[in-house]
């Protein structure tokens, strides 16, 4: 790939697929085969990025009392993505894979559910990195919605119609590019969608050589 990582893999899919449980399970064991993992989340909600859009987003509705305008909150998200994406190619290379909670798939994926695609975060999205592998999570959305509402806070994104055209969009996405891999999760068993990641994971690993930290 392109950057200062040897190995970029993406994870993406609805809320509620499951990836943070995934990645979290591949991170210990590509740790355990001996290497150098970092898990990341992009455009993490707890940010002072999203905290500071927040204010600003607070602030636009007690002044004009309407909700700030989607697409260029869309946008404004899609630069914070773009910023991860260079400091990523400042990475040092040392035989690094980064696991990434969600990237540009996602965000072009639920932009599109709420009707905000265009040119402009299309020209963002396009000059982030693209990772090597894109592993995409499908669950149903009945089991998608059930894990959310376990949730204690449950997000304005989390609702069956958004969901529905998300996923519509991720899985045209996975028709068009060749380094999306689609990942089964309709009964919402993970084991079996760990192990199939695996296998991907380790041809690639032994397709390019990459050697382990220890």
């Amino acid at each position: 790939m392109k950057g200062g990582v040897d190995l970029f893999i993406a994870f993406s899919g609805i809320d509620g697929a499951g990836k943070t449980t995934i990645i979290n399970a591949i991170e210990r064991w590509l740790r355990s085969e001996g290497y150098n993992v970092n898990s990341m989340k992009s455009v993490k909600g707890d940010s002072i990025y999203c905290n500071n859009f927040e204010k600003i987003i607070s602030n636009y509705k007690k002044t004009y009392s309407e909700n700030f305008p989607g697409k260029y909150g869309s946008i404004i998200l899609a630069f914070k993505l773009f910023q991860e994406s260079e400091e990523i190619k400042s990475f040092s290379r040392d035989n690094n894979i980064i696991l990434m909670d969600r990237w540009k798939l996602c965000h072009d994926a639920y932009s599109s559910a709420y009707l905000l695609n265009s040119k402009a975060l299309k020209s963002i999205l396009d000059n982030c990195i693209e990772p090597d592998i894109t592993f995409l999570i499908d669950v149903n959305l009945s089991v998608a919605l059930e894990r959310i509402s376990q949730r204690d806070v449950i997000k304005k994104q989390e609702t069956y119609p958004v969901l529905y055209r998300a996923k519509k969009r991720y899985l045209q996405a996975a028709k068009e590019k060749n380094n999306i891999f689609l990942i089964g999760n309709s009964d919402g068993e993970l084991n079996e969608a760990i192990e199939k990641i695996k296998i991907i994971i380790i041809k690639y690993l032994g397709n390019h050589n990459l050697v382990k930290s220890v």
